[in-house]
């Protein structure tokens, strides 16, 4: 039977999978449901569901799975039930920030590593959480996948684990400072005004105004969190810093946060495929950032193995057979249900919208 998603609780038997905002459920059938699940529910706006009818409420159990094609969704559905737990924390915090409170450094960092380490061992998991979407909640994801992605594009370019939790952490924070910014800017669905832009740059000085008395934040990452928006060229602000003056960990945030918002439906405009905006930054940012740190980007997003699942821009799914050095961007693609070969180098107008195994 169907019921609101008010009216579940825990101890429900799902009948039928549940859908978030990814090609794989959010929840499976045959799970029972416990808290967590049912605050995944609520973060991503599942506004009904299909459940075993109403009688005694189960206990929850680890549920088997005899179909290997479930193994994947076993794998990714808690990944993203601890992820979208890791948002709503970040966006509690945020809302003290936005009230006058203090930032709470610990509980930033206890949130990052709540979700930090099992990406670290399976990067191809940011995949998912750059599929994740939700406009009303996008500064809150925006933070927690900024910095997801700012350690991983660490560790490609060797920085340790300690290093990279404060990478990490740095990104977590540099929008800390839009907290002081009038919410009315901040949710605005129209471009904004020069004014109104203006107000919006002050936000790394705020963030970094925020934390810099933390002895919990090295000084490097303070330095970071006052120039994400700085860029190599001398473009960005506050400063218009340019060269080596802006730190490697501001770099790094930096192309992380363009990245992630150009990936995600926000307020005033519509996401990008990622590997179109992979081509973007390529392209139309060039020298904004290092060689090495635009590398460290496109190996992360774009390096699939050989039978990763794709959905293109063009509408089929397919799976990688072949990437060419000479673009990362645009592997060759076996389609589903066909031998087609499909050389995206040679079709310029398509590109991968999505990354589904």
């Amino acid at each position: 039977m169907k019921i609101k998603r008010q009216d579940a609780r825990v101890g429900h038997l799902v009948s039928e999978d549940i859908m978030g905002m990814t090609s794989v459920p959010l929840i499976m059938k045959g799970t029972v449901l416990t808290d967590q699940h049912i605050r995944a529910l609520r973060a991503f706006n599942v506004q009904e569901l299909t459940i075993e009818s109403v009688g005694d409420l189960l206990k929850a159990s680890p549920p088997v799975h005899h179909e290997a094609r479930d193994e994947q969704k076993v794998e990714i559905s808690p990944f993203l039930t601890r992820y979208m737990k890791s948002v709503e924390d970040y966006k509690k915090e945020f809302v003290k920030w936005q009230s006058g409170m203090a930032v709470d450094i610990a509980k930033i960092r206890e949130i990052l590593l709540s979700v930090l380490a099992e990406v670290q061992e399976s990067p191809t998991l940011i995949h998912t959480v750059i599929q994740v979407q939700s406009k009303p909640d996008y500064f809150y994801h925006h933070a927690m996948a900024t910095a997801l992605l700012s350690t991983l594009i660490g560790k490609k370019l060797g920085i340790d684990d300690t290093q990279s939790t404060q990478l990490g952490l740095g990104a977590a924070l540099s929008n800390c400072g839009m907290a002081k910014i009038s919410s009315i800017i901040l949710k605005k669905e129209r471009p904004l005004t020069e004014k109104e832009f203006s107000e919006v740059k002050m936000h790394p000085v705020y963030s970094y105004k925020m934390i810099k008395d933390s002895p919990l934040v090295k000084s490097e990452t303070k330095l970071a969190i006052l120039q994400h928006h700085e860029r190599y060229d001398g473009t960005g602000y506050p400063s218009r810093e340019k060269g080596d003056r802006v730190h490697l960990y501001a770099q790094i945030i930096g192309i992380a946060d363009i990245f992630h918002a150009m990936s995600s439906d926000r307020f005033y405009k519509t996401k990008q495929p990622i590997f179109k905006v992979l081509d973007i930054i390529r392209k139309d940012h060039f020298g904004q950032f290092p060689p090495q740190v635009v590398t460290g980007l496109l190996d992360l997003i774009s390096g699939l193995s050989t039978g990763t699942g794709v959905r293109l821009t063009s509408g089929h799914q397919g799976k990688v057979v072949f990437t060419q050095s000479s673009s990362p961007t645009r592997p060759i693609i076996k389609l589903d249900g066909t031998e087609e070969l499909f050389d995206l180098s040679k079709q310029q107008d398509v590109h991968i919208a999505e990354v589904l195994s």
